[in-house]
C-alpha cells in the first residue's frame, strides 16, 4: 500500500532538531544551557537567555531549550532528543527516572532521531 503525497518531499531542506536540556532543577537547566552555548559559541545563531524562556538556536537550525519538570510545561512541546545536565555523580539519572520517562514518552513519541541517540548526557565540569 503506498500513500499519496501531493508534493514531493524536498530532500534539499536539512532536518531541524527541537532538543530538551534537562537539569537537575530548574535552574540547573537553564545553567547548563548557559555552560553549552558557552562551550559552543561559533555554532550559536541567537541565545534567548531569559529565566522563563531559555532557548538556544544553532546556526544549523537546531533548537535547544532548558526545561523542568512541570506537567504544564511540556504539554504541547515535541522534542526530538534530551540532553539531561548533571555533574559526575549523575543523580538526575536514578532520582529523575519517572520524571524523564514522562517526558520522554510526552513529548519524544515521535522523533526524528533513533531511539538510541535520544537521551544524551552533558557533564556540569567546575
Amino acid at each position: 500500500m503506498s500513500t499519496y503525497r501531493s508534493e514531493p518531499e524536498d530532500i534539499s531542506r536539512p532536518i531541524t532538531f527541537d532538543i530538551a536540556f534537562l537539569g537537575y532543577t530548574r535552574d540547573l537547566s537553564v545553567y547548563g544551557l548557559r555552560q553549552f552555548a558557552e562551550n559552543n559559541e561559533e555554532q550559536i545563531l541567537k541565545f534567548n537567555k531569559s529565566r522563563d524562556n531559555c532557548v538556544l538556536y544553532l546556526k544549523d537550525g537546531t533548537k535547544i531549550t532548558a526545561i523542568g519538570y512541570s506537567e504544564n510545561w511540556c504539554r504541547g512541546y515535541k522534542f526530538d532528543q534530551l540532553i539531561l545536565f548533571d555533574d559526575d555523580r549523575w543523580k538526575i539519572v536514578f532520582d529523575k527516572v519517572r520524571e524523564i520517562h514522562n517526558i520522554v514518552l510526552g513529548t519524544m513519541c515521535i522523533s526524528n532521531v533513533p531511539e538510541d541517540f535520544q537521551i544524551l548526557y552533558y557533564e556540569d565540569i567546575q
